[in-house]
């Protein structure tokens, strides 16, 4: 989710890496958020080192950023 808003951007968000057996996707859930939602059942133990990012563009071309996270997922050998 961005933390601050700013007038006339749109915000894009992607998977950057981490996700190359397409266990993960993004949903964007507001024009400031989106929720990374696991497709596929993961297998552990492991580590999964996903980045995501959101691109930040202002509607007029003023400006263009990007936040990454970088999020660590790690995953057990036993089942619950």
């Amino acid at each position: 989710q961005a933390t601050m808003i700013y007038a006339n951007t749109i915000n894009t968000f992607q998977i950057k890496s981490g996700n190359e057996n397409g266990e993960f996707y993004l949903r964007q859930t507001s024009p400031v958020s989106a929720m990374l939602v696991l497709v596929k059942s993961l297998s552990g133990p492991r580590e999964y080192i996903v980045d995501l990012e959101m691109l930040t563009v202002s509607s007029i071309g003023t400006f263009r950023t990007s936040s990454v996270l970088r999020l660590t997922i790690i995953v057990g050998p036993f089942s619950f």
